[in-house]
């Protein structure tokens, strides 16, 4: 018998061209093997052979994912039940060369395969049917939480309370509720006691509208939690609520808040009226927030009308993110803006959802400074007279502030000073064009390209929303877009070729590419980019549009830990770890696919069945900044070396992570790998993370490759910032130095890794922030473009 190789079983799970994928494992049925190459049937053969069952045993193969475990399944029904059952199955350590069986022809609770077509090549006959199948099955919500029907219990449990049974390979209905004039819904019982703002309240916080200057109206308040601690905080709130303050009067507010509500109103005309109803009392913004499937706690409940009711008499009606945008759109004639799943904002005019779009495409946010005086020219025998330049230097350093902020000279109403400033010291040009000589214009530069970017971006997202009048965009816009491109037409096609450009594979892959050469994510081959979350800003023009059209979609993609950007198959994945910042390899707990082209998302929770998986090599996914980044890269180091991990390794489970360190008499200690015999020490002064790792790990088998990272690594190895770094080489200096002689200094002498494309910029831009921060300043500018030590 063919002989495989244990090292080839990764790459050939990998490549795995059909069957059912899971996060931790694939799925096919044996007549599936047909079609693939024979490498797969070797594996089966190897598998069944260490386990002594014959080929009429089993007719579902599972592949485990990062380990040669083979399982070997038999549903006996496969192709006459909807939903069969497990009967038995092997598993197979090809590694270890052993087996276990079980037996579930007695268990009152035994597994449930879902989706079988996934594991049949699309010729076979039965596809359609199953496929079908599916379809009905997700169409009624079935398949939605994937932690009730892994078993059979929770299955049937299902099927109940959604009304519905299975006669063969299809979904048939069971008898309802009873008339629907015959069922009692309790409303009232579905108030809450709040400990903490609603999710819409806390969003209006979030986006600055609950600072006081806007008044509040909770439409269906409940027990008034939210009011009283708006009320608290001296903020004009009032609520309504038909059963707990059916006394209060409905009120016009600024704010309107209808905060799920809306899913649980039985009656659709009496929902719609709800909806413009609270659209009516609206100045300004109406938020909106229901109730949305897949991410509740299913109650066990039965179909009522077009939602359910849960067994407290309650009615649910569980939205979908995109049919809620589509309700909300035509109930009250107004496109509304996702914020979070589940939660819209609706704004009562353009202007005003215009200013907030624009808002959210800042990717810096305006700084406020300490003024800074200018420069004193060097001292003389005779104190000169004092010059306006002098005597008005803080007025002047606030103006050039300000052109820091927009990148531009600012109009006379962005300068609160404006006046002044004309008529003690000169034109805004001519005191722009002083500043420039004196201080440089690389922050500038910086700011106007950095807003120039922020303002396509928003164009091109008002563009796919069809929201482009530019009589609406507000003032600050309007501005930009003059000063950077002269005309809106102009603009307008530049924004329209950058969103265009975004359904282009290789546009979106060199986007990719040059993010993660500028260190802020990982690229997984031609396949995606995997970022932080705090990277979304930094990214380049595309891939903030690209990321915009999720966010229209989903909501604050700033919700995730990881952010992956699927190159070719138009998707975002999002992905939430249990304490992302706080551990080395955290475990992943959700992970939602927005796909961009239906508009749409579903969401995976990894409990049960779906065991939450570890994410190994954290640190390639962190940009410069990130809190322990250092420590995380070295612990990634010396846990590779101890685990032997490839590149594409998924890696072992949780469980299977603390036998093998167990095994080897390691453990994870914070970010260190640390012997389990060495007892905890409190360092007596402050060390690097080199020195921690190397003492705790001396006599263990990750101390080779932390030897070798105190070798390759470059500036933060030293300790060393990059403004430290610029201090030392011009320290060293008996003359001026240019930023480009500053970066050919700092790379001869390792002390510190540029990542940026431009290390040039990088110093340029840490130098002009040195100088324009308020205490003693360690450089100074000599010339143009010259630097030295204070």
């Amino acid at each position: 018998m063919h002989s495989l190789q244990i090292a080839e079983y990764p790459e050939l799970v990998s490549e795995l061209p059909l069957g059912k994928t899971l996060p931790n494992a694939r799925y096919l049925h044996t007549c599936a093997l047909s079609v693939l190459p024979e490498e797969y049937s070797h594996l089966v053969d190897q598998a069944a052979e260490l386990a002594g069952a014959s080929p009429e045993d089993f007719n579902v193969v599972k592949f485990e994912v990062g380990h040669p475990r083979v399982s070997l399944l038999n549903y006996p029904s496969f192709f006459e039940d909807g939903f069969p059952v497990l009967q038995r199955s092997w598993t197979v350590d090809l590694a270890a060369q052993s087996s276990t069986t079980r037996s579930y022809s007695a268990a009152s609770n035994p597994p449930v395969l879902h989706r079988k077509e996934a594991l049949l090549p699309r010729e076979h006959p039965m596809w359609p049917e199953f496929r079908r199948l599916t379809h009905a099955a997700e169409e009624a919500g079935l398949l939605e939480d994937i932690r009730d029907i892994g078993h059979a219990d929770g299955w049937r449990a299902k099927l109940a309370r959604v009304g519905l049974v299975v006669r063969g390979n299809e979904l048939a209905e069971t008898d309802r509720l009873p008339a629907q004039d015959d069922v009692e819904i309790a409303r009232h019982r579905t108030a809450l006691v709040r400990y903490s703002l609603s999710a819409p309240m806390q969003q209006l916080w979030k986006h600055g509208y609950l600072n006081g200057g806007y008044s509040v109206f909770d439409y269906g308040c409940g027990r008034g939690d939210d009011v009283r601690a708006l009320q608290n905080r001296e903020l004009e709130a009032r609520g309504w609520d038909p059963h707990f303050a059916a006394e209060n009067s409905r009120l016009e507010a600024d704010l309107v808040n209808l905060g799920f509500v809306l899913n649980v109103i039985e009656d659709l005309n009496e929902r719609d009226e709800a909806l413009r109803s609270a659209w009516r009392l609206t100045k300004k913004l109406l938020a909106v927030a229901v109730m949305l499937s897949g991410r509740s706690s299913y109650e066990r409940f039965r179909l009522y009308r077009d939602g359910v009711v849960t067994r407290r008499g309650t009615f649910q009606k569980y939205f979908r993110q995109n049919e809620l945008r589509q309700y909300i759109a035509e109930t009250i004639g107004q496109e509304p803006v996702a914020i979070a799943p589940g939660v819209f904002f609706v704004f009562k005019a353009e202007h005003e959802e215009q200013s907030f779009l624009a808002k959210r495409q800042l990717s810096r946010p305006p700084t406020t400074r300490l003024a800074r005086p200018l420069r004193r020219r060097p001292p003389v025998q005779r104190p000169p007279k004092p010059t306006k330049w002098h005597t008005h230097r803080e007025l002047i350093g606030e103006f050039w502030e300000r052109c820091e902020d927009l990148g531009r000279i600012p109009e006379l109403d962005e300068f609160t000073r404006a006046v002044e400033l004309r008529e003690l010291v000169g034109t805004p040009k001519t005191v722009y064009r002083r500043c420039a000589e004196q201080f440089g214009e690389e922050a500038v530069v910086a700011a106007r390209e950095a807003r120039g970017t922020d303002r396509l971006v928003y164009l091109a997202l008002n563009l796919f929303e069809r929201r482009h009048s530019m009589n609406k965009l507000p003032e600050a816009v309007q501005r930009d877009v003059r000063s950077f491109w002269g005309s809106y037409a102009v603009a307008s096609e530049k924004a329209k070729s950058l969103l265009f450009s975004t359904g282009s594979p290789e546009v979106v892959f060199n986007a990719c590419r040059q993010a993660a050469e500028q260190g802020l994510g990982f690229l997984d081959g031609q396949h995606s980019l995997t970022i932080h979350s705090s990277a979304r800003s930094q990214l380049g023009a595309a891939l903030r549009v690209y990321l915009e059209c999720a966010s229209r979609i989903y909501g604050d993609l700033d919700q995730a830990d990881l952010i992956k950007i699927h190159i070719t198959s138009n998707k975002v994945s999002l992905m939430k770890y249990d304490d992302f910042e706080g551990r080395p390899v955290p475990l992943l707990l959700e992970r939602t696919k927005i796909l961009l082209g239906e508009a749409d998302y579903d969401v995976y929770v990894y409990e049960g069945e779906y065991e939450p998986k570890p994410l190994y090599d954290k640190g390639r996914y962190l940009p410069e900044g990130f809190p322990k980044r250092e420590e995380q890269l070295l612990f990634d180091r010396a846990l590779g070396e101890v685990l032997d991990l490839e590149p594409d390794d998924h890696g072992p489970s949780a469980s299977e992570l603390e036998a093998l360190l167990e095994v080897r008499g390691l453990q994870i200690r914070g970010f260190q790998l640390t012997n389990k015999s060495e007892p905890r020490r409190t360092p007596t002064k402050p060390e690097s993370s080199y020195d921690h790792l190397l003492r705790e790990v001396s006599d263990g088998p990750a101390a080779a490759v932390a030897s070798r990272s105190l070798n390759t690594e470059t500036g933060s190895a030293l300790g060393m910032t990059i403004l430290e770094a610029i201090n030392a080489v011009l320290a060293k200096s008996d003359r001026p130095l240019s930023a480009v002689e500053i970066h050919k200094a700092i790379s001869r002498e390792g002390l510190f890794e540029f990542k940026a494309k431009d290390p040039k910029g990088v110093i340029s831009s840490t130098i002009g922030k040195h100088l324009r921060s308020a205490g003693p300043h360690a450089i100074e500018k000599v010339g143009a473009g010259t630097f030295k030590a204070v």
